[in-house]
């Protein structure tokens, strides 16, 4: 008949820690050493931390302590992630803190992992822990949404987006028509030359993700925007500057669309020109653009519905934001690409704006962190 102990699994293994480690008949049990035993149970470290030495009286002992008194094989940089496995020490990284530290050289991370292994809760401890360290996160697009609930719970701003819901003007990525009204002489130079040059190539990469999403188009040559295009797009964005520059509101695709009709002679220029008086050789050349144009500004559009007006929020960097795309989870590869390209170009515009706006002392200086989550989506549509 077995004994108890050899059938029950968790008594053996406790019988094997409880019996010291038998020596030869004639020879006493050798001490343990320092680290433990190399041998199962044994206790065993890896790597034995340095313990510092107080000195103090009664009252400053009693007082208490730092409570992580021991040293660590980390630097105790950035936000507290969890602690090591094989040593037990707590680790912490950001990359904006080690980037201060020295320990990299550029403030950034890439994250990539399997579905449903953390990613986003490893992503929502760092907004929250930056936020701590006095740095707002910028999610320009949360499509299930992971961050929309802890960016409400930091007194962040959440932008929904969607038919219906909210719309985003690509003719003003990060509201910068209003932060070119605040500067003055090169800084706002220098803003214009940035915002004219970010609206076109907003402009051409929606343009190409609409002419590649499209069924049964047989026109290789209509799939992405062409150098002609590309140089008529650029023209037309800062003609469009010119004239509405100083207006209350930033100019509509539509406004875009009507000036490529109405083709002013720079306009023209760009479009044919050897003969920029031929109407029919300067209409040839646009009706591409006119009518894709016309397809982003109509509101009974899928894009039309989400780009043909003003913006329906103004981004606020004074505190954490999140472009909540959710509502957009079930629309195609093409919708959701065209969104995040719109929402990420304004989040990095907005960033821009607030870096000049602090340089000219018109607000205060702020670090954020931007999280460009979703990325599959975007690649996946072009």
């Amino acid at each position: 008949m077995p004994s108890a102990t050899a059938t029950d699994p968790v008594a053996r293994m406790e019988s094997m820690l409880l019996t010291p480690l038998k020596a030869k008949p004639d020879e006493p049990v050798p001490p343990v050493p320092w680290r433990g035993r190399r041998s199962r149970g044994g206790g065993y470290a890896a790597l034995m931390p340095t313990i510092d030495e107080f000195f103090g009286t009664s009252n400053q002992v009693c007082g208490g302590f730092w409570p992580f008194g021991t040293d660590m094989a980390l630097p105790a940089e950035g936000v507290p992630v969890g602690r090591s496995l094989m040593t037990g020490a707590g680790v912490c990284c950001d990359p904006i803190s080690w980037f201060k530290a020295g320990i990299i050289k550029q403030p950034s991370m890439f994250l990539l992992g399997l579905p449903a292994i953390g990613k986003s809760t490893f992503v929502r401890r760092e907004v929250l822990g930056l936020s701590a360290l006095g740095m707002n996160a910028i999610i320009p697009g949360d499509l299930k949404p992971d961050y929309a609930s802890l960016v409400n719970m930091l007194g962040g701003q959440v932008i929904r987006l969607g038919a219906g819901i909210g719309v985003v003007n690509p003719l003003d990525p990060g509201d910068l028509h209003h932060a070119l009204q605040q500067l003055e002489g090169e800084a706002r130079k220098d803003l214009t030359d940035y915002y004219n040059d970010t609206r076109a190539a907003l402009m051409e990469v929606l343009l190409t993700i609409m002419r590649t999403g499209r069924e049964n188009d047989t026109d290789a040559g209509a799939r992405g925007v062409t150098a002609r295009e590309s140089d008529i797009l650029s023209v037309a964005v800062r003609v469009l500057h010119d004239r509405h520059g100083g207006d209350p509101q930033p100019p509509v695709i539509a406004d875009l669309r009507d000036l490529l009709r109405e083709g002013p002679d720079e306009v023209r220029t760009a479009a044919v020109w050897d003969d920029p008086e031929n109407d029919e050789l300067y209409r040839a050349q646009v009706r591409g653009l006119l009518a894709d144009l016309h397809g982003f500004s109509n509101r009974m559009t899928k894009f039309g519905r989400l780009f043909g007006d003003q913006t329906t929020a103004r981004i606020d960097l004074s505190r954490p934001v999140d472009f909540d795309i959710s509502a957009l989870a079930q629309s195609g590869d093409d919708v959701v690409a065209a969104v995040l390209a719109t929402t990420w170009t304004s989040a990095f515009a907005a960033k821009n704006a607030a870096d000049m706006l602090a340089e000219e002392g018109l607000q205060p200086r702020r670090n954020h962190v931007i999280i460009m989550d979703e990325m599959h989506r975007a690649l996946r549509a072009s």
